[in-house]
């Protein structure tokens, strides 16, 4: 079998004149889930993706990829440096003569991890094996880069979703955001997008880089062994 190959240069920006330029490659690195939804029974979270007006038969267009799947670490799998740090803010609240309730909203924590002493006048955390931290600070790294190669710049649209593992191997989606390709700037930029749908956010870091053929276009026949 033969392949025929073609190159293209990569520019960081819209060479002048290029208006006409619409092929383009897209990167997009997902470094975290954050805010996830705890749930007793620890499952698997990842990033599934979309991408329309692709250039047809590049990878991205038979198979979207996807970040790889990753299962939270329960909390005395971890540094307990995160309960040192939660113990140290409930011991300044307490000079201002909070409540346990309000420390608990604070702390973003439940209340029966707040431990009262018989007198009422000093607060600790109560020892636990896992479940302390609230949803709102759970955290699982996924650091993956996720590649398009687009041919309309103008009209594609890059859907993340996220999805969490059920008995079907898809599994099951949760929620999702939006990018238009054209909104994405050619100089690396990081931000934070809510998944709608839920209160998780995906931290990315998004360039593009515009394809021009060469003054001289170069081609290869390979051979596929």
């Amino acid at each position: 079998m033969w392949l025929v190959a073609k190159w293209f240069d990569l520019l960081p920006r819209r060479p002048r004149g290029g208006d006409l330029i619409q092929e383009c490659l897209v990167i997009i690195q997902v470094y975290s889930i954050s805010h996830l939804p705890f749930e007793a029974e620890l499952k698997q979270y990842w990033i599934s993706t979309q991408c329309t007006h692709l250039i047809p038969g590049t990878k991205a267009d038979k198979r979207p990829p996807e970040t790889g799947r990753k299962r939270p670490l329960r909390e005395d799998q971890q540094d307990s440096a995160q309960q040192q740090i939660l113990a140290h803010k409930m011991a300044l609240l307490q000079k201002y003569g909070m409540s346990v309730q309000e420390m608990a909203e604070i702390l973003e924590i439940d209340e029966s991890l707040i431990e009262n002493s018989k007198d009422k006048k000093r607060c600790k955390l109560r020892q636990t094996t896992g479940n302390m931290v609230a949803p709102g600070n759970h955290t699982l790294d996924l650091n993956c880069s996720l590649e398009f190669l687009v041919q309309e710049e103008a009209a594609a649209v890059v859907t993340l979703e996220l999805r969490r593992s059920t008995n079907a191997s898809s599994g099951a989606a949760m929620g999702k955001c939006s990018i238009n390709v054209k909104d994405i700037d050619q100089e690396p930029r990081i931000e934070m997008l809510t998944l709608q749908g839920t209160s998780a956010m995906v931290k990315v870091r998004m360039i593009k880089h515009f394809l021009v053929k060469p003054k001289r276009q170069r081609s290869a026949l390979l051979e596929s062994t």
